[in-house]
């Protein structure tokens, strides 16, 4: 029976600071690394090539689509899923190499540990992560834009494997609170497009102080000392900023999409039904709705709405039967 063969597969795009780390933790376990990048314009592609991975170039179309393409082009039995501001623990792969020769059918579940402004956190509910990051190849595809996750074809057995998966996943307050616009941003679209209705009661105030009391007395971020309540204080800014971007789509959604209406006066002369569509247009106006006429041409409705700015089509109508013809 020929040996089980393992595919990293990392998603990049700009991570020079962090992909010879990533890879060099991946060498003793993986036996094909790939490289799915964004067109990077650092040496992101180099450091890579050098580490022996294979490389390839393609626009960013999302985090799962890049995935599941990534996955795609792998020639291993299994495929190890990892970011690139990740790597291996010691420990992690020791047990990897361990368990590589009987892999089975079984989804391989990684705890993960975040590194914050260079301390590594272990309580504010920021570990452990359980991240399913090892299955074998056509088992699963990646689903969500946000926070993707696996879909499998059918359920499998979930495992773990001792030993942490290390994420350097906040390098300063700044970096954070960049990810926090982002991430803001992306979920208050999601609850929009959910239908989710903005609550100032609700979402801006009792959600924001409820993270706060979560991450710092509930998850014990207490014990994470001064970096556990800026991470407390961070989850409420994010839960606020969330609310406000939401009020905001709903704020902007008319100036984005004017609504406007159509006026339609077949007539040549002025009757009592131009006369109405005029008043219509001018109450529309009043509120913001913008109309649009379809008069007949050289009729005294388009000398009306030539001389009053209103947006026009002129058809050469011979009489109100052309409508229906």
């Amino acid at each position: 029976m020929p040996p089980v063969k393992i595919s990293a597969v990392i998603i990049t795009l700009n991570e020079e600071k962090n992909i010879a780390r990533c890879i060099q933790s991946l060498l003793p376990v993986a036996d094909e690394i790939i490289i799915w990048d964004a067109f990077s314009t650092d040496k992101t592609k180099e450091i890579s090539e050098s580490l022996g991975a294979k490389v390839f170039q393609y626009a960013w179309e999302g985090y799962s689509i890049s995935k599941n393409k990534a996955n795609d082009v792998t020639t291993g039995d299994y495929i190890l899923s990892i970011d690139a501001d990740e790597e291996l623990s010691p420990t992690l792969k020791q047990n990897l190499l361990k368990i590589k020769p009987s892999l089975k059918n079984e989804a391989y579940v990684f705890t993960r540990i975040n590194n914050y402004c260079g301390t590594w956190i272990k309580h504010s509910g920021w570990y452990p992560e359980y991240k399913t990051r090892l299955f074998k190849k056509g088992d699963a595809h990646w689903v969500g834009e946000i926070h993707e996750q696996l879909e499998f074809k059918t359920k499998p057995e979930f495992l773990i494997v001792m030993g942490d998966l290390l994420h350097y996943s906040i390098t300063s307050v700044e970096h954070h609170v960049q990810k926090i616009f982002l991430y803001s941003k992306l979920t208050a679209q999601k609850d929009y497009q959910n239908g989710v209705k903005p609550s100032l009661i609700f979402h801006g105030i009792l959600k924001p102080t409820f993270h706060f009391f979560k991450n710092f007395i509930l998850q014990r971020g207490f014990l994470d000392g001064y970096k556990g309540f800026v991470i407390a204080q961070m989850a409420s800014f994010e839960r606020f900023l969330r609310y406000v971007k939401l009020k905001e789509l709903y704020k902007n959604r008319y100036k984005e999409k004017p609504l406007r209406v159509i006026q339609l006066s077949s007539e040549a002369s002025w009757r009592g039904g131009e006369q109405q569509i005029a008043y219509l247009i001018g109450e529309l106006k009043h509120k913001g709705i913008e109309s649009i006429a379809i008069v007949k041409s050289k009729s005294s409705f388009e000398t009306y709405c030539k001389d009053n700015g209103i947006p026009y089509y002129s058809l050469p109508f011979q009489n109100s039967i052309d409508l229906y013809t």
